[in-house]
């Protein structure tokens, strides 16, 4: 975790911070009022192109810092816009390397869900029992994950889950897709 909070930090006061620079070295030379027409589009041009990797380098940035249970309703309702989110989760402290694993991973879900399922709702469930904590993530969409599929989505959602000591399984078909995302309770 401090590892990814010092990368954060040194990604904004050295990369952003440059890339603000190079803007504002940009705005100068396009306002000079000899510049030729085509030239001053093409500048313009370049600064919108470096206002845009400014802005993924932030969103970047901001999705290093670590995440909470407390966070996610609003994380998803974000990714997800109009998809009706039912969410119930526990309503305790896993530590804050879990929490930031199934924000992680369930936001990974929501993104899939969005981009791809046709979906519109989105749920999850939780339930606790013999100090094991399992989370149903799903959809109503039209499936079509395949276990052979493992695209980087899958790994990531899987990954994260595994370094706290969990494993993820899922299913899809044309009712929509499931996961059973299983993590042992200290």
């Amino acid at each position: 975790m401090p590892d990814r909070l010092e990368l954060a930090r040194r990604l904004h006061d050295g990369p952003a911070q440059q890339i603000v620079a190079l803007g504002l070295s940009l705005d100068e030379l396009i306002s000079n009022p000899s510049l030729e027409g085509p030239t001053r589009n093409q500048l313009r041009k370049i600064r919108l192109d470096l206002l845009l990797l400014s802005r993924s380098l932030r969103d970047e940035i901001y999705l290093l810092r670590t995440k909470s249970l407390f966070e996610l309703e609003a994380i998803l309702k974000d990714i997800l816009g109009e998809i009706r989110v039912d969410i119930n989760l526990p309503n305790l402290s896993l530590g804050q390397d879990v929490e930031d694993a199934i924000v992680r991973s369930i936001s990974e879900i929501a993104r899939n869900s969005a981009r791809h399922s046709r979906c519109d709702r989105f749920s999850v469930k939780s339930v606790i029992s013999n100090n094991l904590l399992v989370l149903e993530v799903s959809d109503n969409g039209v499936g079509g994950i395949t276990h052979s599929d493992r695209n980087f989505g899958i790994r990531s959602i899987s990954e994260a889950i595994e370094m706290v000591g969990g494993c993820v399984n899922w299913e899809s078909d044309g009712t929509g897709s499931r996961y059973l995302v299983t993590i042992r309770l200290a």
